[in-house]
């Protein structure tokens, strides 16, 4: 179970039982958020024996929770570690920790259980807020398109530039903007907006004769990410990108790419400098800053 304590803060709850080893693990873990890359926090654990062996199939005495681990958090992307600093041996802190837990177990299982119809609905009318707009993010987004075409050569001196700073300097390689996690599956549209805004009524009816099911629908969707290298190698003054907090759709070439929904945007961006890949994905009301040392790609040699 996890939960958003805040903007960096999270709390997250575990359970994980194991049989036949006549055990269950239950663990406590709160989190800081200091980037899209790092994470630090404190965690505590509690195994609690089972009175009923599975393998043996004897019954004894209800045995009291083991241990009650407290360890040190560190993680990097995907990889983290725990690193223990004491053991208690506790019997009273360990059953606080553990019925603790149950609670928070409960709500977890519920959610699970109706996730699929709530993504479902919330899907729907998703999209059904998404179709009032079509027309509306389809003009913003060829404002946009406009923007960055009146700036191309602009936008080409400026990559040339600085390509050949001595070491390298800061190039952007491709930016992302737009709603690059959806909290539930997006419904996909079956034709492009701008088939739908620019072809007339007849060309989008069957032909006579042709059976329903092989008629071509009419798309109520839009793109929910829009390719924006160009718009922020526009913004690249002496190898420095600085983004101050705050909504970036009045920037050139960006724009409101869902004003439907309450869905968050973000900024992904993979750059070069010093010849170095350098990836960062923040919210796009975040401030953004680069070249930063810890965006380098350490995967890439």
């Amino acid at each position: 179970y996890i939960a958003k304590l805040s903007k960096r803060v999270k709390a997250v709850v575990s359970l994980r039982t194991q049989c036949f080893a006549g055990v269950s693990e239950c663990s406590y873990e709160l989190w800081y958020i200091r980037s899209h890359l790092q994470q630090i926090g404190i965690g505590a654990s509690v195994a609690l024996p089972y009175s009923y062996n599975l393998l043996t199939g004897v019954t004894s005495a209800s045995p009291p929770p083991r241990l009650t681990q407290l360890f040190i958090l560190l993680a990097r992307g995907e990889n983290s570690i725990r690193i223990p600093i004491v053991v208690v041996i506790n019997d009273h802190v360990a059953k606080l920790l553990m019925f603790g837990a149950l609670p928070a177990l409960g709500v977890s299982i519920g959610r699970i259980a109706l996730r699929p119809f709530s993504n479902l609905h919330k899907a729907k009318a998703y999209q059904r807020a998404r179709s009032l707009f079509v027309k509306e993010v389809a003009s913003a987004r060829r404002k946009a398109e406009i923007e960055m075409l009146a700036l191309n050569s602009v936008v080409s001196k400026k990559r040339a530039a600085e390509e050949v700073v001595n070491g390298g300097g800061l190039v952007i390689v491709k930016a992302i903007y737009g709603v690059l996690h959806p909290s539930v599956a997006v419904l996909p549209p079956i034709t492009s907006v701008v088939e739908t805004l620019t072809s007339p009524l007849s060309a989008t009816m069957p032909p006579p004769g042709t059976e329903f099911s092989q008629a071509p629908p009419i798309s109520d969707g839009f793109a929910l990410t829009h390719d924006v290298t160009d718009a922020l190698q526009n913004l690249v003054h002496a190898s420095s990108l600085v983004l101050a907090e705050g909504s970036k759709d009045s920037l050139p070439g960006f724009y409101n790419i869902d004003p439907a929904t309450t869905e968050k945007r973000f900024i992904s961006v993979t750059y070069l400098f010093k010849r170095k890949v350098h990836r960062v994905e923040v919210e796009a009301t975040e401030p953004l800053t680069l070249p930063m040392e810890e965006h380098i790609d350490r995967t890439v040699a």
